[in-house]
């Protein structure tokens, strides 16, 4: 059985420090992101919301539409 000090992950490295985890903070995650990492969440982000508008507006044109048609 594995003591309190140290939790296997699932990347099969240990933590030593549980209280990190408990607050939320990951210790394999490094603080900065480079600025390619930004451009690219950024761009997703972007290209997310731009598909998310295009369905509403198809959805809301199609319900419209049914309404006329009724």
């Amino acid at each position: 059985t594995p003591d309190m000090e140290s939790w296997l992950l699932a990347a099969g490295d240990t933590l030593s420090d549980n209280i990190a985890m408990a607050n939320g903070a990951s210790p394999a995650k490094t603080a900065h992101r480079s600025i390619i990492r930004h451009i690219e969440h950024r761009l997703i982000s972007i290209g997310m919301s731009v598909i998310a508008y295009v369905l509403e507006r198809a959805v809301l044109r199609s319900i419209r539409s049914d309404k006329t048609k009724s």
